[in-house]
């Protein structure tokens, strides 16, 4: 596993997978590898380097306030990640960057080109708290780089955002939304990031969720075009 236990960046925990669950309806992979704070919205990662889910939660209990066991850490598979963000669609019924009558044609530039020649950016939050979208924005408008338009046909970049889960107070699980940046012209997919989870027993607020996936949006984009200059 891949994470930031406790801000620690760049952290390899090992283990393996001890289960596949479905807890309410949502299939998870029960790890042996530590969720600590800081993991959830990492990397679970196999053998052969492949991405095959992102860290989650880790079971507690709710009236204790402790940790049941240091085993019982779930990840959201990476497949149901992609499922979940494919089945999103805009309000006119199409896919995140297609129009209509627009054919979604493969860009020749590359992610770094596409960057840097960005200029405007659509948040695009299409299920889940509206909190999200606010408080994104907020801060994305606040540090300037790019315009924001409210629709992604005018757009160069759209960052769709989807609520992966809410607070469950019976598993322990919290607020947790998954990012994705696109090029909506081409649908080339130039970055992504899940944040929130299960630490604080009132699980994340959907408000945090939002400002820490807009400043790591930042963080990815400013590295991504100064690496240009």
């Amino acid at each position: 596993m891949l994470g930031s236990p406790l801000g620690l960046e760049g952290t390899v925990s090992p283990g393996f997978i001890s289960g596949i669950r479905n807890i309410d309806g949502i299939t998870l992979l029960q790890t042996t590898a530590p969720i600590s704070p800081g993991n959830s919205g990492g990397a679970l990662i196999d053998l052969a380097g492949d991405v095959i889910g992102v860290p989650t939660l880790s079971l507690t209990s709710v009236q204790q306030k402790v940790t049941v066991s240091q085993n019982l850490n779930f990840a959201i598979p990476a497949n149901e990640v992609r499922e979940l963000l494919a089945r999103v669609t805009e309000p006119s019924g199409f896919p995140i960057g297609v129009t209509t009558g627009v054919t979604i044609e493969h860009s020749n530039r590359s992610p770094l080109e596409i960057l840097v020649s960005a200029k405007t950016l659509c948040v695009f939050v299409p299920s889940g708290n509206p909190v999200l979208k606010t408080e994104l924005s907020g801060k994305l408008i606040k540090w300037g780089k790019l315009t924001l338009v409210t629709s992604p046909e005018n757009a160069d970049l759209v960052l769709k955002v989807v609520q992966t889960s809410d607070l469950n107070l019976a598993t322990g699980a919290g607020n947790q939304a998954t990012a994705l940046l696109t090029e909506p012209a081409s649908g080339i997919e130039l970055w992504s990031k899940t944040k929130g989870g299960s630490w604080a027993m009132s699980g994340y607020s959907n408000a945090w969720v939002a400002r820490e996936l807009a400043k790591e949006f930042i963080k990815f984009f400013e590295s991504a075009t100064k690496a240009s200059k």
